[in-house]
């Protein structure tokens, strides 16, 4: 999936740094920011009286604040952002940054109205938000995982460390000193050429982009781990925040989890294998690591031109988890059988459940997604 800008009534929603002077500079100052593209989060509806509202909704990824890049053509007003929830003012941007376009403020709310004229040209192209909120796994009380080489993790554990992938892509290079700037995130193989990872990773596409998957990698002085491998987007959902890649080389047939045959009931005890960052593999595998029978809504996502969440598609789960785990298999840990994909921690530090990709909706995903390859 390369950028793009695509037209939508009278919005330019996407990604084109070219196309807008300026714009690759702010990019650049914002180093530690992620950035994506803000077409699938934005909703336009004409409310009468010459008048549309805009709605913009934050990533499911992210759990702090964002902030979005608009110009409005010929704006003639300051432009005020509200929480639909309450209708209450939470920021506004001067008429004078909007003619030229400009990021807004940052937010901490999940969704952003504003009401504009339906005539008007307005672009929304990016979204952005601070890279430690990326995919920061929000932990149940103080951190605790394990290296998979430890003694303290069973032998049975620690074999499966060849189905487990670190995924890091490479998203470009910020600031004066040019310094690279890479996602990394968790990803674990269903078969010898099929991972798992979550769909927030790779969102931007990987068509044309430096990627690369490690499988196995568990100890610093060996960086390649059991194999270096390249990695296609095959499959994925938004609504779901799950991706099927080809992988190549093919791993070993072992090297692979097998999904469970039901759902896991409440309390039961589970382990997440994940990276943090571009550390070696570890595992949570403490007394909190449990479903907690709690069901969420999917993330937010665009549908028909109207905004949607699948009902019910997530589970509530206690493993400590960290930025990058996203993508990470959720195993019950007595049948090391994989019980759902770990997407993201919940609200801010302190929150008690973090989220993971229901075992009924990762099953027919990849069903569906293998029957339409063949």
């Amino acid at each position: 999936m390369k950028p793009r800008a695509v037209v939508l009534g009278l919005l330019v929603v996407g990604f084109g740094l070219a196309s807008v002077p300026g714009m690759a500079q702010q990019l650049a100052e914002a180093s530690r920011e992620r950035v994506v593209p803000a077409g699938d989060y934005v909703i336009v509806a004409e409310v009468g009286g010459g008048k549309s509202e805009l709605l913009i909704a934050a990533p499911s990824v992210v759990t702090g604040t964002w902030r979005f890049w608009i110009r409005l053509h010929d704006a003639s007003s300051d432009l005020v952002i509200r929480d639909p929830a309450d209708g209450r003012t939470v920021a506004s941007m001067p008429v004078d940054r909007l003619a030229s376009g400009d990021w807004s403020p940052y937010l901490d709310i999940l969704t952003a109205v504003m009401e504009v004229p339906t005539a008007a040209m307005v672009e929304v192209r990016m979204i952005g938000f601070p890279q430690v909120a990326l995919g920061t796994q929000t932990p149940v009380g103080a951190l605790n995982l394990t290296p998979v080489l430890s003694s303290d993790i069973p032998f049975r554990v620690r074999r499966l460390n060849k189905a487990v992938g670190h995924l890091s892509i490479l998203e470009g290079r910020f600031g004066e000193a040019q310094d690279t700037y890479y996602t990394y995130c968790t990803a674990f193989m269903i078969a010898p050429s099929h991972a798992l990872t979550a769909h927030h990773c790779v969102e931007r596409g990987l068509e044309g982009r430096y990627a690369k998957l490690v499988m196995g990698f568990v100890d610093e002085t060996a960086p390649d781990g059991a194999g270096r491998h390249e990695v296609a987007i095959m499959a994925q959902s938004r609504a779901l925040d799950v991706a099927l890649l080809a992988v190549t080389p093919p791993v070993p047939a072992a090297a692979a989890f097998r999904l469970a045959d039901q759902e896991p009931e409440p309390e039961r005890e589970l382990l997440v294998y994940q990276h943090f960052e571009g550390a070696p593999m570890a595992v949570s595998q403490d007394a909190d690591c449990l479903t907690t029978g709690n069901l969420f809504d999917g993330p937010f996502h665009i549908k028909d031109g109207t905004g949607h969440n699948e009902a019910g598609v997530v589970f509530g789960h206690g493993c400590d988890t960290t930025k990058s785990s996203s993508g990470a298999p959720v195993v019950d840990r007595h049948t090391l059988l994989v019980v759902g994909l770990h997407q993201r921690g919940y609200g801010v530090s302190g929150a008690q459940e973090n989220r993971a990709l229901r075992l009924d909706a990762l099953r027919t995903f990849v069903t569906q997604s293998l029957e339409t390859d063949r």
